[in-house]
């Protein structure tokens, strides 16, 4: 075995690790934002639930 086959193959994985973890970090991102949104919703629904005094505060806050 040649020594340019062996740093040939260990940039090959290399480069697959590399791969790897930028999938992982952009699913954790993906996962992170769908968090901050689903938070935000929560938020913005039990706020204009809390504000509604039987005039529908929630479509005043629409409009």
């Amino acid at each position: 075995m040649y020594v340019s086959d062996v740093a040939e193959q260990i940039v090959a994985m290399q480069m697959q690790m590399l791969r790897t973890s930028m999938a992982m970090a952009a699913t954790k991102s993906a996962i992170d934002q769908q968090k901050s949104v689903t938070t935000l919703l929560t938020e913005a629904t039990q706020s204009a639930v809390a504000s509604t005094d039987g005039r529908g505060a929630l479509l005043d806050i629409l409009v």
